[in-house]
């Protein structure tokens, strides 16, 4: 559940003691498997009934609690969450914080546009739902913070959440690196550390095996060279029983796309998972992406099988195509 107060200062005082009541009387319900009837409300907050029903129309009204009134049994019980009621169980806020966290998750959205949207928006629309209660007079957040950036190269959302991914998971990738200065194509293996925004851009630090130093990538043109594609692969089932099984992506940037950058990244991220011994790759396609299967297909990948209507983008369902390839390796496998 979440807190937020009417007044635009930090809930202090009567304010606090107020929605410390609210807490109280969401837990005593909780804890309730019969109804409740409204005297024991009473007793047990110890408050007038005026503050008892007010502090019930609050829980369900401003928090959308499922606060529903027994006739048959004369008393008041939770009922069922709704399935459009978003939560964040153990969370309390004061309107200062809300705020606060809105101006953040704005930043957010203009800083990389795209990348959380689809887990910030069911609770943003839950905060905005609060504040409207508690300040109904206050304007959108959106007409009074405005975020401006200078020179602003774009980043591929879906390039962008591949190497998050990889960074929180620590996960090494395997990147074709073109540097401007010597106008030369380099294949490095990285270990991502850090994402860095500076100056309106993104940058990735990351130990590069094969300079054996921390070096930092720009993840769009810059005048120190261009991430042109990158590729890793993570586990594919988390059981004993598929330990030799791999589940790989590669992505190329567009400016690179037809040059024969994702076969070079697919080569190596080939010979890295022989020499580490497992067994079969899986690469998961969207059936529309033809230049992707044929490319799968040109390096040995047979079809293994689609699930019809497994993904849903840009407004369609997409059909997703399992393709593999089994290695030779390991010449001794063993179980466990």
């Amino acid at each position: 559940m979440n807190r937020s107060e009417c007044s635009g200062r930090r809930a202090t005082g009567g304010a606090v003691k107020k929605i410390d009541r609210v807490m109280q009387l969401s837990r005593l319900l909780s804890s309730r498997r019969q109804p409740l009837p409204l005297t024991s409300i009473q007793e047990q907050l110890g408050c007038s009934e005026r503050t008892a029903r007010r502090l019930l129309e609050d829980l369900r009204n401003r928090f959308k609690a499922p606060v529903e009134y027994d006739r048959a049994r004369r008393g008041w019980i939770l009922g069922h969450a709704s399935a459009e009621a978003s939560e964040l169980p153990g969370l309390w806020f004061t309107d200062a914080e809300l705020y606060a966290f809105m101006v953040s998750q704005r930043l957010l959205a203009d800083l990389q546009p795209g990348v959380f949207d689809e887990h910030l928006a069911p609770i943003r629309a839950r905060l905005e739902a609060l504040l409207a209660h508690a300040a109904p007079g206050r304007p959108d957040l959106a007409r009074r913070v405005r975020i401006l950036q200078m020179a602003a190269r774009p980043v591929n959302v879906e390039h962008f959440r591949k190497i998050t991914t990889a960074l929180l998971d620590r996960k090494q990738l395997r990147v074709l690196y073109h540097g401007r200065e010597r106008d030369e194509i380099t294949e490095r293996t990285v270990s991502p550390q850090r994402l860095v925004y500076y100056r309106s851009n993104w940058y990735l630090d990351a130990w590069c095996h094969l300079r054996n130093d921390l070096r930092s990538f720009s993840l769009d043109i810059d005048e120190s060279g261009q991430l042109m594609g990158f590729a890793s692969y993570g586990t594919f089932r988390a059981w004993p029983a598929y330990k030799y099984t791999v589940e790989h992506s590669v992505y190329v940037h567009k400016t690179f796309q037809g040059r024969g950058v994702g076969s070079a990244l697919m080569h190596e991220l080939i010979t890295q998972a022989q020499k580490q011994q497992f067994h079969v790759m899986v690469g998961g396609i969207d059936l529309n992406n033809t230049s992707s299967i044929k490319l799968h297909e040109k390096l040995g990948f047979n079809h293994a099988g689609t699930i019809m209507q497994a993904g849903f983008k840009f407004g369609l369902w997409l059909d997703l195509a399992f393709y593999q390839l089994v290695m030779e390796t390991p010449r001794a496998p063993n179980e466990g």
